[in-house]
């Protein structure tokens, strides 16, 4: 009998079609049977769009079925952790919309500048107002495009050629990135000051859920323009429709909503703002190329047992797993410490790590190290939302001696020049442990909140920070120092609870007596692994 794999979504089937047939395998229409009675015979695969709920449930209904394919990005649809408990791999296609998002925020931003659907609707009914609708050009126009990854490069690019000057904010890309394409890297606040249209292209994370507020409309032009496809929680909704009101911006136009359908008072304001049912992805090119790689994608798997793109599986060989917690700990770490755009990650294996294969590894420093800073990022998408930022990703292994069985490095390098560079390995009993920092020799367990000073190299300078921890009521769990100092200076790692304040980090700070830096960073245990 042939494997089967049920579509359960509308795609277009002379893509799926021809390609499952070409591989020898067959396809049901899970649109419009029964859909329990199709996974239970003989299903070997699912194809998903966001309409279909993949419960646990269902999949109890599913003895056979081997892999989840979603054509598009998100799996808000479908229960991973059950898909994981019954060994089901779950893919996606993150990388197919990225052209038809930058359209249509680019659609938008034609039709704000020329009032396209407000003239199309007074001519409809029966009027006749030119000066009404009196447009501007884009030409020398500021464009500011917050987010640079691949839809926001889109989007440059499409302005560019429309004659427009592009502003770029991302933190998390190298200004070079912005450079080459012949933008400008600003910060939010020049931005916001000097763009005609704002286009927002973030990922959604904790700190930037709605970013574009009151607050920051009151620093945008009264002749700017919003325009938002990327996620609609980024805008503060009701602020948004303040503004309009009070004309105090002169447009937006959406395409991405906090709820959806979204049903709430901005339909009331008419040709103030354009409103679409969340359709950057929707063209026929899209669909088409979404339904040809996850089509291929699900038959990899069955016919080769290849994964990719996967969003519930760990990619690295058995010898390296035990290393993926620590080297993702130590990600985390340096996210935490860098105190700007980082341009280049590098890590490289030593010791008997070096001689297996350690290909994926460094894709557990990118989850650490991206933590916090994006929404939803794991061992799936961790390599192409660097990439969209401009960071270089590197790997490999050294035939170097080292003082361990086995140790890796993790090597950060930011635009400013500066690098954070960390050496960890494993112990049979005690687990993970940080054993290098920036050329020092210095062993700290990678977890809970630690405190890193640089201090000179003299008695008292530890008694001294113990004594103030104290003072606050804070206590000293461990507390680990360099062997030996680098130009005079040595480094401390004390790890504390409760977390140190404000008041007494800034008299930790204390240059006269010879500390010249403090840090407190929280360490997160790993949140990749299965």
């Amino acid at each position: 009998m042939l494997p089967t794999v049920v579509i359960a979504d509308k795609l277009p089937e002379d893509i799926y079609g021809s390609l499952l047939d070409e591989a020898g395998i067959s396809f049901a229409d899970g649109t419009r049977g029964d859909l329990e009675a199709l996974l239970a015979d003989n299903c070997k695969g699912l194809i998903v769009r966001s309409k279909p709920q993949v419960t646990a449930e269902l999949l109890s209904k599913a003895p056979y079925l081997l892999i989840i394919g979603r054509a598009g990005t998100g799996t808000d649809n479908i229960d991973l952790e059950a898909a994981t408990a019954r060994g089901i791999i779950v893919e996606n296609t993150p990388s197919a919309n990225t052209e038809s998002a930058a359209d249509h925020a680019m659609a938008l931003i034609y039709a704000l500048s020329r009032n396209i659907l407000g003239a199309d609707a007074s001519v409809k009914r029966g009027e006749w107002e030119r000066n009404r609708y009196l447009g501007t050009e884009l030409s020398g126009k500021n464009l500011g495009i917050i987010g640079f990854g691949r839809v926001g490069r889109g989007v440059a690019v499409r302005g560019k050629s429309a004659g427009m000057n592009v502003l770029e904010c991302d933190p998390f890309v190298d200004p070079k990135v912005a450079e080459e394409l012949g933008c400008r890297t600003v910060g939010l606040d020049e931005l916001l000051r000097a763009s005609d249209y704002v286009s927002l292209h973030s990922s959604l994370s904790d700190e930037n859920a709605g970013m574009i507020g009151k607050a920051e409309f009151e620093k945008m032009k009264p002749a700017a323009r919003l325009i938002n496809v990327a996620r609609g929680e980024l805008v503060d909704h009701d602020a948004l429709y303040e503004v309009l009101v009070s004309r105090k911006i002169a447009g937006a136009a959406l395409d991405t909503y906090d709820e959806e359908p979204y049903r709430g008072k901005l339909t009331e304001l008419g040709d103030l703002v354009i409103l679409t049912p969340h359709l950057g992805a929707s063209t026929v090119e899209a669909q088409r190329r979404v339904a040809e790689q996850v089509t291929r994608q699900i038959i990899s798997y069955i016919k080769e047992g290849r994964i990719e793109n996967a969003v519930n599986v760990s990619i690295v060989a058995p010898e390296v797993k035990p290393f993926a917690s620590l080297v993702e700990r130590m990600g985390y770490a340096a996210g935490k410490l860098a105190q700007g755009p980082i341009n280049s990650v590098e890590l490289t294996c030593y010791g008997e790590l070096a001689e297996v294969n350690v290909r994926g590894i460094s894709t557990y420093g990118l989850v650490g190290l991206l933590t916090e800073k994006v929404n939803l990022v794991n061992i799936v998408n961790a390599r192409e939302i660097a990439e969209g930022r401009g960071i270089e990703v590197s790997e490999g292994t050294s035939s170097a001696e080292v003082d361990y069985r086995s140790m890796v490095c993790l090597r950060v390098s930011q635009t400013n020049g500066e690098q954070i560079i960390l050496n960890g390995m494993l112990y049979e009993k005690r687990g993970p442990r940080i054993v290098g920092f920036n050329g020092y020799d210095i062993e700290f367990k990678p977890e809970g909140t630690i405190l890193v000073t640089y201090h000179e190299d003299k008695l008292g300078i530890v008694g001294y920070i113990g004594t103030t921890l104290a003072k606050h009521g804070i206590n000293i769990d461990t507390t680990s120092l360099s062997n030996e100092a680098i130009e005079g200076r040595k480094v401390a790692v004390f790890r504390i609870n409760p977390p140190a304040s404000e008041d007494a980090l800034a008299e930790i700070a204390n240059k006269k007596i010879g500390i010249y830096d403090v840090r407190q960073i929280t360490l997160a245990p790993p949140t990749s692994l299965l």
